[in-house]
């Protein structure tokens, strides 16, 4: 009997305190991770010369950043997030090589709900804004260098994300990318080469990408 009141006791405990991780009050101190890499092999035939062209394509992107938020209820945070993105993409067609290398700084705010299957699993999903703003550089071959690229972007951007999140510790919390949702318009200034506006919207599933975030838990209870 002596046994299983303290199991229950020890059951309690920790019952409080991985709900204690959503509740009110709660603070999340992080780091957002992503990275992805594709490569692309295409044949292409010109049916009027009979002229062949062979396009590999293969492109390295990573995401890094800091990550803040509070819960000012149970369930539901609201936070802050930077990252510096990075993008290498080498066009590796025997006609036409080209080379293109994306930076880019990014702010942005998001509302998040929590919906927890267990104390420890669950999945977190809600809205965000942001802007992001930095270069692209294309680099042609010599003989086409007149099309070399350096284009300064502002991007402004909101969507919906959902994640899965995992509590293994009492202050430690781990999070993947599971879907988003992403609407932007963008303003593009190349210099001679011209101005560009437009917008996007994308859908990224966790096929397509890998995105993490590890967190520190602190506050509330």
């Amino acid at each position: 009997m002596k046994k299983i009141t303290i199991l229950a006791a020890a059951f309690l405990f920790a019952a409080q305190f991985t709900k204690a991780q959503t509740e009110k009050g709660t603070q999340n101190l992080g780091v957002d991770v992503s990275y992805e890499n594709q490569a692309q092999n295409q044949f292409n035939i010109d049916p009027s010369g009979g002229s062949t062209n062979t396009q590999n394509t293969k492109y390295t992107t990573f995401n890094a950043g800091p990550t803040y938020s509070y819960f000012i209820a149970n369930k539901l945070d609201v936070g802050v997030a930077l990252a510096y993105s990075y993008m290498d993409e080498n066009n590796g067609s025997n006609s036409y090589p080209s080379t293109e290398l994306q930076r880019f700084y990014q702010g942005e705010v998001f509302v998040r709900r929590y919906f927890m299957c267990t104390d420890k699993l669950g999945f977190r999903a809600g809205p965000y804004l942001g802007y992001e703003g930095g270069n692209i550089d294309v680099t042609n071959p010599p003989s086409n260098a007149i099309y070399n690229e350096n284009a300064k972007i502002n991007d402004y951007f909101g969507g919906i994300n959902l994640a899965l999140v995992y509590y293994p510790a009492k202050h430690l919390g781990l999070s993947a990318d599971l879907a988003n949702l992403q609407y932007s318009h963008y303003k593009q200034n190349s210099g001679t080469l011209g101005h560009d506006s437009g917008n996007n919207a994308d859908l990224s599933l966790v096929t397509d990408n890998v995105g993490l975030s590890v967190f520190y838990v602190f506050g509330g209870r």
